[in-house]
């Protein structure tokens, strides 16, 4: 089944609203969550839809690098039904780092190979305090809060 990008939003809005206290145990952690977050969030997705095509870690870059999420490419020959998504999640140590890092992937989402330029493409973050969403709201990212210390932004590229 094919997916839109808001069904996917929703999905880890659902997610992220559920899992509270584990991203309450995580977001402290040194080194961060997001391969944890990308985990979760497609094992969420299969667990709802199991129709539905998520991929983590694929290749979507024409020298090895890896896009966090890719969504329909198992469900659709036509790329423009793609997400390639770039996932941010914004722990304790990392914290100041956070906006700039989901910038860089809003740039490097404009240099997937050809194979994906005409797939949409979204930026998705995961924050942990209000101060940010001001930041991200000031930079064009449209945003979402799940609790009053959680809360999730996006950008289509």
């Amino acid at each position: 089944m094919i997916m839109t990008d808001s069904e996917f939003l929703d999905f880890v809005y659902k997610w992220a609203s559920g899992n509270l206290a584990n991203l309450g145990r995580v977001w402290p952690l040194e080194g961060g969550w997001e391969a944890w977050a990308q985990a979760e969030i497609a094992a969420y997705i299969n667990g709802v839809d199991p129709t539905y095509s998520v991929e983590r870690e694929a290749l979507a870059y024409g020298d090895g690098r890896r896009a966090d999420l890719l969504l329909n490419k198992g469900a659709s020959l036509q790329s423009q039904d793609w997400i390639v998504v770039e996932l941010k999640c914004q722990s304790i140590p990392s914290a100041r780092n956070f906006v700039s890092g989901l910038n860089s992937d809003y740039y490097k989402l404009q240099e997937v190979s050809p194979t994906y330029t005409k797939s949409q493409k979204l930026t998705l973050g995961i924050f942990i305090d209000g101060g940010t969403e001001q930041t991200l709201n000031e930079q064009g990212y449209k945003t979402k809060s799940v609790s009053d210390e959680v809360g999730l932004a996006w950008y289509r590229v």
